[in-house]
Formats: structure tokens, C-alpha cells, sequence
């Protein structure tokens, strides 16, 4: 699907082929997973009950615990004797041509390098581990890598638009088996002119990717925000080297705070940049081939595939042995997924660990597609804040807004960076910057009900080796 059909889609026909896949879903597929037919057989529950997302209330929701305790048994594992059958089923009903049908009787090669791609788990893929303490992965099939791969195409195509020259892309996420590195590469491959194949992290050095910046001159980066912000662009500006005077940042792989995208523009004007568009995406190993991103700045995270994926906001009890019995549907809340786009890992009702706001209104850009709004997470967010919200902590009894705290102190001039650690009864801030901006800091705190304790520290320091900074830190 390319962009211009994207724009034809109505919220009312996107449900509506979502139902149809959510059905297909559960009958054909959730029965081979075996955490799905246990939670079905317990609560005597027919695979043909459900009819539609409205109907998942006589379920469970799946939480991040639960997954983690045996990612095997969410795999959809089909006897090879009864695969064929079992993706003409899911086929047929899903598509009303009977293509499959068709294909079965004058092309059983070709159905059968389709069926091993529709099922046979292909790309193992890591989370970042920062939500739940460790990483977690998911198994994506040949046949999902490929939607990624269109869905990134689509994003990337939508995005080129902004620059009227040749494009030279620059990848700047670590390399490893991780969605942003893997589909940014694929994406420059497809789209730029140039792809410099580079990646940040252990794979090469700051120093390196400047040297590489200056003599080939890219004017497409996507990464990090924060290794952007605090390592590359100051590297840039250090060495007097001048960057093209138009230039694209796509953020990823962490929150990007509206101070942040502003230190990047002020930074990238010092590189010589005068024109500066930085856009943000969404993406969680969990939503596999479901990637979202912004049209443009601040327009939210549109779902460029929505029949890949179901998206809902929940408000719910408490977790008991991985599952949450009590919840229901809300307009903002907890954000929750019901994978549609085939095999490999199945996670239908999983609580992301993340809060969203959820519109279908068309955008300025012509899509009508879901889109998420004031997007927030937290390392062990059922553990740590009991299910009360992401971006609300409370300490001392006190009711805090974390995100909004770090993103005020980052608007403080000379302030370059700042980690907020909630821990028990304390609440740090350790600050990157000129301890003269102390008196500063006290000011915009004053407001507050907590006063924090004030740490400066250095960057080495802060990041203590690691890839991924972490801007809020509940322990």
C-alpha cells in the first residue's frame, strides 16, 4: 500500500478490515500459540466468540511480565502436515478472491515458499530492556520483515519530500538485531541516493562518523536524539565543520522532549544548517511490522500500516500472575496491541507499558489513520508506579510530572543535559552544564511541591558507557 491509498482510508473501513483480521487472528493462529489456547480453554471461551475488538473485554490483558516468563509459548507453531491448510483458512477469510485457493492447485511451489514465510519465525528482534529491566524479544517472520520494509519505505518516501536535492543518508543508531538500525539501513537503500551505511555505538566511533560527515556531506540523519545532541553535533561544532545548509534528523528508539528538539536546531545552526526539520518515530519490538511516525513536527505518530496492527488506550486493576482481569476501554490510558499482520510472535491484548492518546481525525498531510499522541514511558511501569501513569510518579505522596520536570530544566540556557532519578522517598537531578545556572534551576523548581536535590555531573559520567541515555530513572 503506497501513500496516495493510504489517504483513501476511512475510520470506518480500517475497522472494519481490522475486525475481519482479528477474527482470522484468533481462529486460525491463536489456537497454535500455547498461552492463548490456555487462556481461552480456562475461561470456556470459543475461538468464534470473538467478533470483534469489542468483544476481547471477556479476556485478559496480557502484561510484559507474563510475556517475558516464556516468549516461546507466544510463537504460533503449526505441524508442517497442517500448514498449508491452516494459511488457505486464514487467507480465504481475510481475502475473498480465494487467490490462495487458486495458488494451491496451479502453483504449489510458490504456495509453499509462502507458507514457510507466513510462518516459520525468521529475525529474532530485541527491545531495548529499558521499560522492564532486561530485553525482551520477538520473533518476526520472513513475511513481516517485508511489510517493515514497506511500511519504512512509505515513512521515508513521505519524508524525502522536505529536502530538493540528492539525498545521502546517515544511519546513527547502534547496530545490532534491534527494528531502528535494521530499517533505517533498508529504508537509505531504498529511498537515498546514497546510503553511507554507517552506525553509531560500539560499530564506530564519534570520531569516525565525523570524518565520514565532512567528506561526504549528509543531509538525512536518523538515531538517537540524545547521542545526536550530546555527542555528534558538539563533535561537529568542535572541529568547525560545516553540515549542508538544509538537513533531516529523524529521532528514534527514545522520547524526544520538545527542549530537546530545540537544543538540536540551536546546535545544528552552529554547524552551518539553516534549515533544520527534526520529525520523531515510533516504534516497540512488541508491534513488530507497526511502525509510526510524524509527517511532520509535532503532528503525532500517524500508524502507516493500521491493518497490521490493532491500537487501544485501556484503563485497568491490577496485574495478578501476568494478566490483568479487570479493565476496559478508554479514550486516554494505558496503551494495548493486538498483532494482525500473520505468524511469528502473537501478543493479542498486551499492555505496551506505555500511555497514548488515540485520534482517527484526518491530518493536514491527508492521512485518516490512527494516530498517538503524548507518548511516555518508563523503565517497570506496573512495579514501579502501580498503574497510575507514566508520566505521574508519586513521591513523598506527592504527584509529580517527571517528563515535564526534565523537559523544564532542559529549557534552562547552559543547561546541556538532565537525568531524573526518583527513588523511595528522594528525587535527584543530575545536570550537565555551568553550575552558575544552580540559582537558575532553584527558580523554575519553585513551583513545585518536591524540591529535588541538584547534582552536576559530568556527560562520561551520566552515561556510564551506555548506548541508550536514560532521561528518567524510577528505582
Amino acid at each position: 500500500m503506497d501513500i496516495n491509498k493510504l489517504k483513501t482510508l476511512t475510520e470506518e473501513l480500517i475497522t472494519h478490515k481490522q475486525n475481519v483480521k482479528l477474527r482470522a487472528t484468533v481462529r486460525y493462529l491463536l489456537s497454535h500459540t500455547k498461552v492463548y489456547k490456555e487462556i481461552f480453554e480456562e475461561r470456556k471461551i470459543d475461538w468464534y466468540d470473538i467478533q470483534t475488538i469489542d468483544d476481547w473485554t471477556k479476556l485478559p490483558l496480557v502484561t510484559k511480565k507474563s510475556y517475558l516468563t516464556n516468549p516461546e509459548d507466544f510463537i504460533v507453531k503449526v505441524n508442517e502436515d497442517d500448514a498449508v491448510q491452516v494459511y488457505q483458512a486464514y487467507h480465504e477469510y481475510i481475502d475473498f478472491n480465494c487467490s490462495v485457493f487458486l495458488k494451491k492447485i496451479f502453483k504449489r511451489t510458490k504456495l509453499k515458499e509462502e507458507v514457510k514465510e507466513f510462518f516459520t519465525p525468521k529475525i529474532p528482534i530485541f527491545s531495548g530492556g529499558t521499560e522492564a529491566g532486561k530485553p525482551s524479544v520477538v520473533f518476526m517472520t520472513e513475511m513481516q520483515r517485508k511489510q517493515l520494509c514497506e511500511d519504512i519505505e512509505i515513512i521515508m518516501k513521505m519524508w524525502s519530500n522536505y529536502l530538493d536535492r540528492k539525498i545521502i543518508g546517515m544511519n546513527l543508531f547502534p547496530y545490532g538485531p534491534h527494528l531502528a538500525w535494521q530499517g533505517i539501513n533498508h529504508a537509505f537503500d531504498e529511498i537515498a541516493d546514497m546510503n553511507l551505511c554507517t552506525a553509531a555505538g560500539r560499530a564506530m566511533s564519534t570520531e569516525q562518523l565525523i570524518k565520514i560527515a565532512k567528506n561526504f556531506q549528509p543531509n538525512m540523519f536518523a538515531g538517537m536524539n540524545s547521542y545526536f545532541r550530546q555527542r555528534f553535533l558538539p563533535e561537529i561544532i568542535k572541529q568547525k565543520i560545516k553540515l549542508p545548509e538544509k538537513i533531516i534528523f529523524v529521532n528514534g528508539a527514545e522520547k524526544l522532549l520538545s527542549e530537546e528538539r530545540k537544543q538540536i536546531k540551536e546546535l545544528s545552526q552552529k554547524a552551518g544548517v539553516k534549515e533544520l526539520v527534526v520529525l520523531d518515530m515510533y516504534g516497540a519490538s512488541e508491534l513488530k511490522s507497526g511502525l509510526m511516525a510524524e509527517c511532520k513536527e509535532n503532528s503525532g505518530f500517524h500508524q502507516i500500516q493500521p491493518f497490521n496492527t490493532i491500537l487501544k488506550t485501556v484503563e485497568c486493576g491490577e496485574e495478578r500472575k501476568g494478566l490483568i482481569e479487570e479493565w476496559e476501554f478508554k479514550e486516554k490510558g494505558y496503551s494495548v496491541l493486538w498483532n494482525l499482520d500473520g505468524a511469528g510472535t502473537k501478543l493479542e491484548g498486551y499492555l505496551l507499558g506505555d500511555v497514548w492518546e488515540i485520534t482517527n481525525q484526518r491530518c493536514n498531510c491527508g492521512l485518516s489513520v490512527p494516530t498517538i499522541k503524548h507518548v511516555d514511558r518508563i523503565r517497570n511501569v506496573e512495579a514501579q508506579l502501580k498503574l497510575t501513569g507514566i508520566v505521574e510518579g508519586k513521591v513523598k505522596g506527592t504527584r509529580i510530572n517527571l517528563s515535564e520536570l526534565r523537559n523544564k530544566i532542559l529549557g534552562i540556557k547552559e543547561v546541556t543535559e538532565v537525568q531524573v532519578v526518583a527513588e523511595k522517598n528522594k528525587l535527584r537531578l543530575y545536570i550537565i552544564g555551568n553550575k552558575k545556572v544552580k540559582s537558575s534551576i532553584e527558580k523554575v523548581l519553585k513551583g513545585e511541591e518536591l524540591k529535588p536535590e541538584i547534582k552536576f555531573i559530568s556527560l562520561d559520567s551520566l552515561e556510564k558507557g551506555k548506548l541508550k541515555f536514560e532521561g528518567i530513572i524510577i528505582k
